[in-house]
Parts: C-alpha cells; sequence; structure tokens
C-alpha cells in the first residue's frame, strides 16, 4: 500500500491552499466562509508558505468552490494557468467572473450552473460548452486568436462587448440574434481566417463555406446602435449586420463592404462616410438594400484623409485611364434607401450599374449618367418615384434602356434618349405617369414590350426611320397620346399586339408605308381615333384591332387583306361607312358588332364565309345584298340589326348556309328577295326559319 502525500498548505482570506510542483493551487474555503454572504472573491496572485514564502497561484482545483452559493464574483490573478473540473459547479449566484489571458486549460465543468451577468474570458472559452450564457450582459474578450462559431449566439440580454488587440477574426454566427446588443468596438488587430491578403490585414465577418448564407456574426442584433471598425484594411462580408435595425452610426473607415447584404435592412442607419470603395467595386449583391433611414453618402476628402485612401487612386479622371478598373453599383446594392436624397457623389467613380442597384429610391430627385458608364442593368431606377430629371452626359455609352430601368419613375417629366442607344427594353419606362415627352435616339432599332405602357402625361411620340420593331402593348394606356408619328422612310414591318390600346386621345394616325402586319387589339378601345392612313401593302389586320375606336367614322381595308378578323371593328358606333375590297373571303366572327352608325356595306363578290355575330347590333343597316359567291351565313351574323328590312340573295343555285337565327330580330316585316331558280327544297321555310317574315321570288 502506498504512502499518502501530504502537501503543505495555508490559509488565506477563508481560502485553503496547498503547495505542489513549486506552485499554489486553491484547495477550498474554509468553514468560516460558508457564513459569508454575497461574497466578493479575489485571488491573489501569490501566497506565503511556512517554508516557501511569495508562491504564485496557478490554478484551482477540481470542486474547490462547488455549490457555494453565496459566491457573486471572482477575480483571478495572471498568474492562474489552470482552473480544475466542477471547479465553480452550481455557483448560482455567481454574477460576475474574471478569467485572465494566462488560463490554457478549463476542466470539465467547471462553471456549470453559472449564469455570470459580466464575463471577462479568454477567446478560446467563449463557448456554450464552457458556460452558460442565459443572463449575460458585458462581457470582455481578454486574449485570443479568434472568436468561434457561434460564440455568444442568443445572447439576448447581451449589450456590450470589447475587443481587445489580440484578438484576429470572427467566425459564422458569433453575435446573431444578441438583439440587446448595442455597442462592439473592433480594434485594429483583426485579421482574416484567410490570413494576410497583400500584406495587410483582413477583418473577415465572414459566411462559412458551406450551402448555408445564414452565418453572420451579428445578424438579428436589433439593438445595436454604433460599430466603430478602427482596423485596416477592413472587408465585411455577407450578411454582417443584417437586420441590425436600431444601428444608427457605423464608422468604417477603412472598410470595403465587399459580400453580399452587410447592411441589408438597417433601417436606422442615416449616414455613410469614407471612400468610394465602400461603396461601389463589389459584384456582391446587395449592402445596403432597405437601410430606409439612408440619407446621406459622403466621399472623404482624400486630401483631408490621406490615411483613409492607403495606397488606392481615387482620382476620376485617373481611374477612366486605367483599363482594368470597374467601378460598379452591385444589384440591389441601395434598393429601397427610401430616404436617399443624392447619389451625385457615387455616380463619378462608376462605369457599371447592376439589377435594382438603386431600385426603389424614392427620395432622388435627379440623375446624371456620366459619359464612361457602359451599363446600367434592368430595373437600376425603377421605383425611383421621386426622379423628375434624368440626364445622360454626352457623348454617352449606354446602348440600352434595360428592362424596367426607369419603371414608375412617376416624376420623370422628359427624357432625350442618346444616339448610343439601339435598344429601348421591355418596361423601360412603364408607369412613368408624367413623362410630358421623349426624344427617341434615330439609332433605336427596337422598342420593347410594354417600354411605355401606361406613360398616361404622353402626348406625341415620334418613331425614328430606324425602328424596326414595336413590341406587345408597348404605349398601351398611354391616354394622353394624341399623335404618333412614323419617321420616313421607314423600317418597321409591323403594329405588334396591343401596341396602342387604350390610347384614348388618339386622334389621327399615319401608319408608315412599310407596314404589312396589323396584329391583335392594336389600336383597341381608341376612342378618339378619327382618322387612321392604313398604307397599301397591308396583308392581315388581327383580332379587336380597332375594337371600341368609338371616333373612326370611315375605314377603308387595304386591297390584300383577306379576312376581316373577329371583333375588328366591334364596339365602332359611329363607324358609317367600310370599304371592302375584292380579295376578301371571310368576315369573322362579331367583326361589325354594335357598328351602331353603319347604315350600308357593299359585301364583294369573293366572300364566301359570314360568321356568326358578324353584323350583330348593326342598327341603322336598312338592307345588303348577299353576293352569290357567300356559302354560308353564321349564327346570329345579322341578329338584331332592328332596323334591317331588305336582304337580297343573288345565288341562283343553291342559298347559303343560313343559322335559324342568322337574321332573328330584324325589321318586322323583314322581306327576303332570291331568285327562283335556287335549287333548295322549300327556300321559304328555309328563309323563314333564318328569321325572315316575308319572302320574295323573281
Amino acid at each position: 500500500m502506498s504512502k499518502k502525500i501530504l502537501y503543505p498548505t495555508t490559509i488565506v482570506d477563508d481560502i485553503e491552499y496547498i503547495y505542489i510542483n513549486n506552485s499554489a493551487q486553491v484547495k477550498c474555503p474554509t468553514r468560516d466562509a460558508l457564513n459569508k454572504v454575497n461574497w466578493n472573491l479575489v485571488i491573489p496572485e501569490t501566497v506565503d508558505f511556512s517554508d516557501n514564502p511569495d508562491v504564485e497561484v496557478t490554478s484551482i482545483g477540481g470542486l474547490a468552490f462547488s455549490g457555494y452559493t453565496s459566491l457573486l464574483s471572482i477575480v483571478m490573478p495572471i498568474s492562474v494557468t489552470h482552473i480544475y473540473g466542477m471547479a465553480f459547479y452550481q455557483c448560482t449566484s455567481l454574477v460576475s467572473i474574471s478569467i485572465p489571458a494566462s488560463v490554457t486549460k478549463l476542466g470539465d465543468k467547471a462553471f456549470y450552473g453559472c449564469t455570470p451577468v459580466f464575463l471577462k474570458i479568454p477567446a478560446i472559452f467563449a463557448y456554450r460548452r464552457f458556460f452558460n450564457f442565459s443572463k449575460l450582459e458585458h462581457v470582455t474578450i481578454v486574449c485570443g486568436g479568434h472568436l468561434t462559431e457561434g460564440a455568444f449566439r442568443g445572447c439576448k440580454k447581451l449589450t456590450s462587448v470589447v475587443i481587445p488587440y489580440c484578438i484576429n477574426g470572427l467566425s459564422g454566427h458569433t453575435f446573431v440574434g444578441c438583439t440587446s446588443l448595442v455597442n462592439i468596438t473592433f480594434p485594429c488587430s483583426i485579421s482574416g481566417v484567410d490570413g494576410d491578403i497583400g500584406g495587410e490585414t483582413l477583418l473577415d465577418i465572414y459566411r462559412e463555406r458551406t450551402n448555408s448564407s445564414d452565418h453572420a456574426p451579428f445578424k438579428y442584433c436589433t439593438s445595436l446602435k454604433n460599430c466603430i471598425l478602427t482596423s485596416s484594411p477592413v472587408t465585411l462580408k455577407v450578411n454582417s449586420f443584417l437586420n441590425c435595425t436600431s444601428m444608427e452610426t457605423i464608422m468604417i473607415p477603412f472598410c470595403t463592404i465587399g459580400w453580399a447584404s452587410v447592411f441589408n435592412n438597417c433601417t436606422s442607419l442615416k449616414h455613410l462616410i469614407g471612400e468610394p470603395g465602400q461603396f461601389i467595386g463589389s459584384s456582391q449583391v446587395g449592402g445596403f438594400y432597405k437601410c430606409t433611414s439612408l440619407e446621406t453618402i459622403t466621399i472623404a476628402d482624400p486630401y483631408l484623409y490621406p490615411s483613409l485612401y492607403g495606397n488606392k487612386i481615387w482620382d476620376v479622371k485617373t481611374l477612366l485611364n486605367d483599363p482594368n478598373y470597374y467601378g460598379i453599383v452591385s444589384v440591389y446594392r441601395y434598393a429601397n434607401c427610401t430616404s436617399l436624397k443624392s447619389v451625385t457623389n457615387i455616380l463619378p467613380y462608376v462605369n457599371q450599374i447592376q439589377d435594382y442597384g438603386f431600385y426603389g429610391c424614392k427620395s432622388l430627385t435627379s440623375i446624371t449618367i456620366p459619359f464612361y458608364v457602359k451599363e446600367i442593368y434592368k430595373y437600376a431606377f425603377a421605383r425611383c418615384e421621386s426622379v423628375s430629371t434624368f440626364i445622360f452626359d454626352s457623348p454617352s455609352m449606354i446602348v440600352e434602356i434595360t428592362k424596367g430601368m426607369l419603371q414608375f419613375c412617376r416624376s420623370l417629366t422628359s427624357l432625350d434618349i442618346p444616339p448610343s442607344v439601339t435598344i429601348i427594353g421591355p418596361k423601360s419606362l412603364q408607369c412613368c405617369s408624367r413623362l410630358l415627352s421623349v426624344t427617341i435616339s434615330p439609332n433605336v432599332t427596337l422598342i420593347d414590350d410594354y417600354a411605355f405602357n401606361d406613360c398616361i402625361s404622353l402626348e406625341t411620340i415620334i418613331i425614328p426611320s430606324s425602328v424596326t420593331r414595336i413590341g406587345d402593348m408597348a404605349f398601351m394606356g398611354c391616354t394622353s397620346l394624341k399623335q404618333v408619328i412614323f419617321q420616313e422612310p421607314a423600317s418597321i414591318t409591323s403594329i405588334s399586339f396591343a401596341t396602342f390600346m387604350d390610347c384614348t386621345s388618339l386622334t389621327t394616325v399615319n401608319l408608315a408605308s412599310s407596314i404589312i402586319n396589323i396584329e391583335k387589339d392594336a389600336f383597341c378601345n381608341c376612342k378618339s381615333l378619327s382618322k387612321i392612313n392604313i398604307p397599301n401593302l397591308i396583308m392581315n389586320i388581327g383580332v379587336r384591332a380597332f375594337r371600341g375606336c368609338s371616333s373612326l367614322k370611315s375605314f377603308v381595308i387595304p386591297g390584300g387583306v383577306q379576312t376581316i378578323s373577329p371583333g375588328t371593328f366591334a364596339e365602332c358606333n359611329q363607324l358609317e361607312s367600310i370599304i371592302i375590297p375584292k380579295s376578301l373571303t371571310n368576315i369573322g366572327n362579331s367583326a361589325f358588332n354594335k357598328c351602331r352608325s353603319l347604315k350600308s356595306i357593299t359585301i364583294p363578290s369573293s366572300v364566301e364565309i359570314i360568321c356568326k355575330f358578324a353584323f350583330v347590333n348593326c342598327d341603322l343597316l336598312t338592307s345588303i345584298i348577299i353576293p352569290s359567291s357567300v356559302k354560308s351565313i353564321g349564327k346570329g351574323s345579322f341578329y338584331f340589326c332592328k332596323n334591317l328590312k331588305n336582304v337580297t340573295f343573288e345565288q341562283t343555285d343553291l342559298l347559303p348556309e343560313l343559322d335559324k337565327r342568322s337574321f332573328e330580330k330584324n325589321s318586322s316585316n323583314n322581306i327576303a328577295t332570291y331568285f327562283q331558280s335556287v335549287q333548295n327544297p322549300n327556300p321559304q321555310e328555309l328563309l323563314a326559319l333564318a328569321g325572315f317574315s316575308n319572302t320574295i321570288a323573281i
């Protein structure tokens, strides 16, 4: 049986220490300590033993203070390197813990059951595995490399954090969900997990290299108001301060907003000050998306703040001569910054504005695009509802007004499209409700779908001869549009689907001589259209092309048209005369429905089919001659032509196929005249079934 080793002991302030391996270890409190109330413990750096004075205290033994519920705070000296297992187990009243940077080992369950409010610890122990952080309000990190993944995640009572010089990086989720966190200060020692870049330190508030996008260290820190980053230089990565809705001030003198969504939804952030690289130059999504209180962006003077700019040159002329320079306003960079009043100090450093870059910036009033900007992507300035002037500096390099680029810019009154532009993209100026005039570049070849849809104040449009196509619904709903001018010699060959639909003020149109096709609904519901000159080359007029043109009084259908499409002239209730060419073979469904002023119509001998409801509700039609070429008259073709009294059939062999209601509800005692030579069995009965009261055979 081995002999038990007896270690020298000493007692200091009701704490027993033992002498072991030339150092002192805290063993346990004495019996007198049991009577202590609200105990604030300070462990000395050295203690005296009978034979060994000034011995350093280097460790706290296992179970040393286990169960001491009267212990409120503990401060350890820098000599301590090891805290053994369960040393402070279930010290449930312990609210303040100060562990020095010298501690390198923390035993199992050393602080189990403790819920500290104030904590001062090395970075390596800032983790839930060692502490219960449910009541933590203040934390000071005293040393270490990186703060670990999720170190203080969900500490909802944490209000302030102090990070010292020796910390060089943060991992993902470090402070996510710390909804009471108000202040945090970073030192200039912080460097990135990726190491030094070009010999410069780098702050990587970053996303882990996984498929998850939710690794932001301060995401949902909804009480965080102030953050000071003094590092040089700094890159803020994905979602760093996402949804920090109380953030008012961010001092980022050396930062690059290099990754997506860094300050997205920081709805209290008002002012940004820095060098241009902080606000442009990144291709990452977002940055200041939905910073709804952001009012100003200030570019610091490089002569006053040379250290801010480092070795970078932000002189505009110098940058333009650098073939490698690419200044970008990235996707959603300032989208929905509804209080942002000006971007005039950003745009001089930009040569590309990506999708939704300034989308929804409702307080912007004027935009000037520098001549060296090469590309503006889709919806870049959409819903900038207060922009009244939008100017392209000359000579512009822009070749396309892209999809939705100025959509819903409701205060824009005029626009001069520069000569460099060849395409006006879909929805590019849709719903610019105060746009009075637009000058289209003489080099534009395409006006795409919905381009000027619902520009309700636009009065005149001149289509250059270079235009080869106008897209579907391009000018639909331009209710103030009075005049459309096609410059000759024209290149356009077709009026597309609903191009001028609902242009209710349009009075006169001279179509380009090159047009051969009018597609469906092209001029539908143009209620003021009284005159339209149709080129002789036209081969097709689409369905409902002129439906609801209630001021149109006469129309000449060109000789190449073979079919009057369904509803083409429906509800043209002032149409008095129509000239149908000898090329026509088919009159479509409801072609002249409700043409209540149509008094007469000559159907040429080329027509073979009159479709159902073709002339329904033609109130003033009194007589009609059905040529011998007609083989079929559809259901209700002349239904409710209440003044139609005389119908003459020129067929000599067979009457056309008739529906039983083809001529129903005509004038009382209406008469059908036909040749006796027709071979139909009982033609009188056939005509009676079609709706005639009387028949005359000649």
